[in-house]
């Protein structure tokens, strides 16, 4: 049980000073100005925002399509304890929300997506003058480790792809005979690449690509509003190319320049990639499921010696890849290959060198694993106790 017993008032039944009121409209200004729509989805489910108020989401087609809100999001949660986020949060309140979230069945995982949306929005209230709660000091960290929620929870680990691994998946890529080849060949090309998360993947258009000779500049809106620039090598850029003058031929011949433009109708704004079957830009959760569908094509129409090889690389991660192992290589890969930990941090777009440090120390970790040695030892022992 929690601490708090719950508030029978709702909202309608309150006067228009309620919280509610005062922060309907910076909420819907801040959530608006991020430029991720997956972004804004999340930001709105965990505060507790209805899904008819998310208006960048267009019209539900599905009846009962829209899940109901969970009662531990965080307006949600508030409202119906009575209380004012703007101005009641302590720690006592901290550890009654987190007491409701483990009663539903809610894990380490979903405590901390649920309190970086809800700190991220403290901060922009604070920007506003509206309050002066830091989640950091009410939810600090000897508090996150007593719960339990100090650190990602260990079960399911982000590994990044090892170099094999990334080669095969590229091979993969090629080895697609479905309409959508070139598309899946770019967008394994631009993750491995670059390092951009799938969300910044997503929401990239025409216009995000500027051509420097045979070369490009990839600009990426990534979170926190921040923008940096990447570059776009020349193999990278020439997968984009091809997948966009072929998605161009139906209606525009083949007079395509990636700089925005076809036949000399601006189209900068168009989604680079986009769902074959709706015509709507690809999310984060299809491009996961298509890392993981072309994990699977090695080994069903792969007949050479390196199509094999590829299959036999795939075979473990085709049922759990995702597309930050992808970003994950990407950090790994430009450190052992010499790169500056403060160029792959820019590179990546973290906010702070920590999280990039994090990902080095990982993998790191697991080279220097003792289970090499381990393993070696057991292996010379093999004749003596005749084990093949």
């Amino acid at each position: 049980m929690t601490a708090l017993a719950p508030h029978t008032a709702t909202v309608e039944h309150v006067d228009a000073d309620h919280w509610t009121e005062r922060v309907a409209a910076p909420t819907m200004s801040w959530l608006m100005a991020r430029r991720s729509d997956h972004t804004k989805t999340a930001y709105a489910t965990r505060l507790g925002i209805p899904r008819e108020r998310q208006t960048w989401r267009g019209p539900t087609t599905r009846p009962n399509a829209a899940k109901p809100t969970p009662s531990y999001a965080w307006f949600t949660w508030c409202r119906s304890h009575g209380l004012n986020p703007l101005t009641d949060v302590t720690v006592d309140v901290m550890r009654a929300w987190v007491a409701t979230i483990r009663e539903f069945g809610g894990t380490d995982a979903t405590i901390q997506s649920y309190a970086g949306a809800i700190a991220a929005w403290y901060r922009e209230m604070r920007k506003r003058g509206l309050t002066d709660v830091v989640m950091a000091e009410v939810l600090d960290t000897d508090e996150r480790k007593a719960h339990g929620i100090s650190s990602p929870s260990p079960s399911s680990p982000t590994h990044a792809l090892t170099y094999e691994q990334a080669q095969a998946l590229r091979l993969s890529a090629r080895l697609d005979s479905t309409p959508t080849r070139l598309r899946n060949v770019a967008m394994v090309e631009l993750l491995l690449s670059t390092g951009l998360r799938a969300a910044e993947l997503c929401a990239l258009t025409r216009g995000s690509i500027d051509r420097t000779g045979r070369e490009g500049v990839l600009t990426v809106h990534g979170k926190g509003g921040r923008t940096r620039q990447l570059r776009l090598t020349d193999a990278a850029l020439a997968s984009v190319e091809a997948h966009l003058i072929e998605r161009d031929q139906a209606d525009a011949g083949t007079e395509v320049t990636v700089a925005g433009h076809t036949s000399g109708r601006g189209r900068g704004h168009e989604t680079l990639f986009i769902a074959a079957r709706t015509d709507k830009p690809l999310t984060p959760a299809q491009v996961r499921q298509t890392l993981s569908r072309l994990c699977r094509i090695a080994e069903r129409k792969g007949t050479t010696p390196q199509a094999r090889r590829a299959a036999a690389e795939l075979a473990p991660i085709r049922g759990s890849i995702h597309p930050h192992q992808c970003r994950r290589f990407y950090a790994v890969h430009a450190a052992a290959m010499g790169v500056h930990v403060e160029q792959i941090r820019n590179d990546l777009g973290h906010a702070s060198l920590t999280t990039t440090q994090r990902y080095l120390a990982d993998a790191a970790r697991l080279a220097s694993s003792g289970a090499y040695t381990v393993s070696a030892s057991l292996a010379a022992g093999n004749a003596d106790w005749g084990i093949e």
